[in-house]
C-alpha cells in the first residue's frame, strides 16, 4: 500500500497541499482530477520522491523516508531526455537494471508504445509525440510496483493514446497501481477504477 498522511506543501505563502491524506492499493487504476493550481502535480511529485513535503509522511509498503525512495515509476509532465542521444541510448541511461534485462524491457516497451521506427533517431530529431512516448518508456523502464504519470496523454495522437492505454491496462492486470493526473476526464473515466478530485490542496471527492 502507498499511503500519504497529512501531507502539506507550501511555496512561499501559498499552501499547495493542505494536510492531505490518501492511500492507494496495488491493482488500482486511479485518475487524479482538479483545476490548474489545485496541487495535482505537486502530489504526484511527492509520491515519486521528486520533491519533499513540508509536513506529513509518505509510506510505501511499510517503508518511509529515504527507504521509500526508488519504489515508484515516475513520468513527469515535462519531457526530460538527453537531446544528443537516440531513444535507445536514453532508455539505457534511465535504467538501473542489468544490460540484458534492460534490453529486453526496451524491446517490450518499444513494441507496446509503437516506437520501433524511431528508436535509433536522436531525440533532437523526434516529433513532440515521439518524444512523449520515449519519455513514458524512460519512466517505466525500471518496472516499479507503483506507477505515477503526470498528463502522459498530452501531445500524443489517438493511435499513441490507444497504445498507451493498452500498456496501462497491462500494468494494472499485473497488479501494479497506476496513478494518472489527466485533464481529459471523458477519455479515461470509464477505464479507471477510481477518480480522486482535488481542489485547493485538499481532496473533495474519492469515487471508486
Amino acid at each position: 500500500m502507498l499511503s500519504l498522511n497529512n501531507i502539506t506543501k507550501k511555496y512561499g505563502k501559498q499552501t499547495v497541499l493542505d494536510s492531505l491524506s490518501i492511500s492507494f492499493e496495488p491493482g488500482e487504476f486511479v485518475m487524479i482530477l482538479g483545476p490548474n493550481g489545485s496541487g495535482k502535480s505537486t502530489l504526484l511529485s511527492i509520491i515519486a520522491s521528486a520533491i519533499k513535503p513540508d509536513g506529513g509522511q509518505v509510506s510505501i509498503d511499510g517503508k518511509e523516508g529515504g527507504a521509500a525512495k526508488g519504489q515508484v515509476s515516475y513520468v513527469p509532465q515535462d519531457i526530460v531526455l538527453f537531446e544528443e542521444l537516440n531513444a535507445v541510448e536514453n532508455l539505457y541511461c534511465w535504467s538501473d537494471k542489468a544490460m540484458g534485462e534492460t534490453g529486453a524491457t526496451i524491446e517490450s516497451l518499444s513494441q507496446e508504445l509503437g516506437m520501433k521506427d524511431f528508436m535509433k533517431k536522436r531525440v533532437s530529431r523526434l516529433s513532440g509525440g515521439q518524444r512523449r512516448r520515449v519519455s513514458i518508456a524512460a519512466g517505466l523502464i525500471n518496472d516499479r510496483r507503483y506507477v505515477v504519470m503526470d498528463e502522459p496523454f498530452a501531445g500524443i495522437d489517438r493511435q499513441g493514446a490507444d497504445l498507451l492505454l493498452g500498456l496501462l491496462n497491462r500494468l494494472k492486470s499485473e497488479g501494479k497501481c497506476v496513478i494518472i493526473c489527466e485533464h481529459n476526464e471523458s477519455f479515461l473515466k470509464d477505464r479507471v477504477t477510481r477518480i480522486v478530485r482535488i481542489e485547493n490542496g485538499q481532496i473533495v471527492s474519492d469515487d471508486n
